[in-house]
């Protein structure tokens, strides 16, 4: 053992720079993400002289754990070969080499049976209630949700009163294709990964991940928007790494065709996925070489579904525009963090344009202020500010921001922690509700559906077995968020390292993803994270496609 450790510890990649500058970002995100855990500040590292001293050692024992923890499991895979890429028997020849898509199509769809049965016709998230309440017209209809995805979603309803006089069956003709869809693009992601001769523990690892982690089945089975934009960024992944395992081959018409719906579906189905493509093409042009076009051809095709969203849909069914402050969650949870640390140094000429950029008295503000959560000061803020009124804020804003920088920096990192600090558990909704829990049947005055299988308990039991995942050692982390952006870094990370920065293309729908979800009203959120979540087994499958061509 002792001579092990030494052989560990004299370890080549000891001395690698990339190893050893990912073990302190993460080693450094630990103690921070703890400190804000507990005090919702960064105190434990930099609350006085004595806090700042005693962070260093704790900082440096992660660094060490982390980088010589990453250095045994290299070696431990190397040595006991577990990163072989020939199968070893039968059923591994027929799963991952014979029938990759045909065989993951059939045991996902196995594996999915018990959701689709206990949960049918579908499950009905908040999200996607309010969507349907904007098309019954019992709220008014703004673009604060994609408004196409909220057509579709209407017209699916309303086909099902229409022929089958339910409520239900009108929910399972959106998430009925939904569901099947799914099980399409994850074994087509299965296939993919087999495809680029990924070591055979990581194609094992790719379809129980698709099988077995409980949260996909019963996305795919709910109706919300986020489910469909998930699943239309991840086919735009696997797309992008498989037209990439043979870049000298041309891309065949029906990935042109994918590439194009997978662009129009992450565009209809979030507000924020043109943002995500125009991000996505101008790292295709810095990065790629070749097949420029096809992003370029996605984008046009983006553009044009916004241009028609906002100049002919929107006007033609009379919707208005959502509130801007939806898209104000940092600046204003900094604003009122200031007003809870500094409210006595504000000025009164400050005072009062900060009232009038609130619709109740200021006091609230600070009271209101959750350092987690934007939505309670968000929805205080003018639901329809006038461009003055706007610039009035932001000057307030930007004054204080130069007296008290730290103050902002600590409300945005108190906000978003949780993307990068695996301990703290992640914020998600509970495993299937109708709006308001697991009920049998449930009923509003717009809406009345219900569960065909009459029997909570076996929903409960599913639910369950959920909890039970999510709280299980190791397998656990999979819920986390934070451990998902860790994988995503040190993935970007290793291809910079092996001097393949081209090669980071696949990823950068993700990094967008994370930027996104940095400026979101809510830490940790799976359900914003979902596109990052669902890609783990791909980025694995492309670092070591990257690694073998390098080698070879």
């Amino acid at each position: 053992m002792t001579a092990y450790l030494q052989t560990l510890f004299h370890h080549p990649l000891r001395k690698n720079f990339w190893l050893s500058l990912y073990s302190f970002f993460i080693g450094f995100c630990l103690i921070l993400g703890r400190s804000y855990q507990q005090l919702n500040s960064w105190d434990y590292l930099f609350g006085s002289f004595f806090q700042a001293c005693a962070s260093i050692p704790a900082i440096a024992g992660c660094y060490f754990l982390i980088k010589y923890g990453i250095i045994f499991f290299y070696d431990i895979f190397h040595k006991r070969n577990f990163l072989r890429t020939s199968p070893k028997n039968g059923v591994e020849s027929f799963l991952f080499e014979k029938k990759p898509f045909l065989s993951s199509l059939l045991i996902i769809s196995v594996c999915y049976l018990p959701v689709f049965i206990c949960f049918f016709p579908g499950t009905l998230h908040w999200d996607g209630h309010a969507q349907l309440w904007n098309y019954l017209g019992a709220v008014e209809w703004t673009s604060h949700y994609p408004p196409i995805s909220t057509f579709f979603m209407g017209t699916a309803l309303q086909i099902g009163r229409n022929l089958f006089h339910s409520d239900s069956y009108g929910l399972f003709l959106f998430t009925g294709p939904q569901f099947f869809i799914q099980i399409l693009i994850f074994s087509y992601a299965v296939s993919v990964i087999c495809k680029a001769k990924a070591p055979i523990i990581l194609r094992w690892f790719s379809l129980l991940y698709f099988c077995f982690f409980p949260l996909f089945p019963i996305w795919g089975y709910t109706v919300n928007k986020d489910t469909c934009y998930y699943l239309f960024v991840f086919l735009f992944i696997i797309l992008t790494v498989d037209v990439h395992l043979t870049p000298d081959a041309p891309v065949l018409r029906w990935q042109y065709l994918l590439f194009i719906v997978s662009a129009a579906g992450i565009t209809l189905f979030r507000n924020n996925g043109i943002h995500l493509l125009v991000f996505t093409f101008i790292f295709a042009l810095l990065m790629l070489r070749r097949n420029r076009k096809i992003y370029f051809f996605a984008l046009i095709c983006s553009l044009l579904i916004t241009a028609f969203t906002n100049h002919v849909f929107m006007p033609r069914y009379g919707i208005e525009k959502g509130s801007i402050r939806e898209a104000l969650s940092v600046p204003l949870q900094q604003t009122a963090r200031y007003l809870v640390m500094h409210g006595d140094e504000v000025p009164e000429e400050e005072l009062e344009i900060l009232s009038s950029s609130f619709t109740e008295l200021l006091i609230n503000v600070p009271w209101l202020y959750n350092p987690e959560v934007s939505d309670d000061v968000k929805g205080l803020f003018l639901p329809e500010p006038s461009s003055e009124e706007l610039k009035n804020y932001f000057s307030v804003w930007g004054k204080e921001l130069l007296r008290h920088p730290d103050t902002y920096i600590q409300a945005f990192l108190n906000q978003n922690y949780g993307y990068f600090y695996p301990g703290r558990e992640s914020f998600h909704e509970p495993y299937a509700t109708y709006y308001l829990g697991n009920k049998q049947h449930w009923t509003d005055n717009y809406l009345d559906v219900a569960f065909s299988l009459e029997s909570p308990r076996l929903r409960q039991l599913i639910e369950n077995y959920n909890v039970l995942f999510s709280k299980t050692p190791v397998i656990g982390l999979l819920y986390r968020t934070g451990f998902h952006n860790d994988i995503l870094i040190g993935c970007m990370v290793y291809l910079i390292s092996r001097k393949k920065g081209r090669c980071l293309f696949p990823l950068i729908p993700c990094v967008g993803t994370v930027l996104i979800c940095l400026l979101s009203p809510v830490n940790a959120y799976i359900r914003y994270m979902l596109p990052v979540m669902v890609s783990l087994p791909v980025w694995l499958a492309w670092c070591c496609f990257v690694t073998r061509q390098t080698d070879n």
